[in-house]
């Protein structure tokens, strides 16, 4: 896998097909694979970027297959905000004094098995808040959908979602589409009451 950077906010990725097929991606239908299997493709090589340039990054992303050869697939990632090296987000976004990142009350986490999901309602229920969620399966992980409609809120309960899942990058128009909807309304609650601890 190579990364280069292009400009400020894009990057140039280059993965071969090999390491493709050890994604779980069989080499003569790579453009016919399973969308949900490019989602989880996309978000693992948006952390291989945040890990190669020493940043954290939430906001939308915009995808495109630069080449296409024999050996290799090329992806130019555009962003809306990347990090220069050596500077903290803190210092960028000080330095871009007129950019504000929206504030955005729907978050979606990624659980890898339900019991998390479960611990994690009787932790919120023993806090007394409740909050709009619904649950979805796409195979193989849990998706949470959280509402925030404050956002004073979103700060309180991210770092407790995160101590049981990782943020996704899928949307909840994506979810609807191709998942299934385990609990549509109240999600956390109904889990709370369903599997008492």
């Amino acid at each position: 896998m190579n990364i280069e950077r292009l400009s400020k906010n894009t990057v140039k990725l280059s993965i071969s097909f090999e390491e493709l097929h050890e994604k779980g991606f069989a080499e003569k239908r790579i453009v016919e694979e399973d969308a949900f299997l490019w989602h989880e493709l996309f978000e693992e090589l948006i952390e291989e970027i945040e890990k190669r340039y020493h940043f954290s990054y939430d906001g939308p992303v915009a995808i495109e297959i630069h080449t296409l050869t024999e050996d290799e697939v090329t992806l130019i990632f555009t962003l809306d905000f990347l990090d220069y090296e050596g500077y903290s987000n803190n210092a960028i976004e000080e330095f871009y004094s007129g950019w504000k990142r929206e504030f955005k009350p729907l978050s979606i986490y990624k659980f890898t098995n339900f019991e998390d999901i479960i611990q994690l309602a009787h932790r919120i229920a023993r806090m007394g808040i409740r909050i709009p969620s619904s649950i979805f399966w796409k195979d193989p992980y849990y998706y949470v959908a959280v509402d925030y409609s404050r956002e004073k809120l979103k700060k309180s309960l991210e770092p407790i979602f995160l101590e049981y899942a990782n943020q996704s990058r899928i949307t909840i128009y994506y979810l609807e589409e191709y998942g299934k909807i385990i609990f549509r309304k109240k999600g956390i609650e109904s889990v709370h009451k369903l599997f008492p601890g």
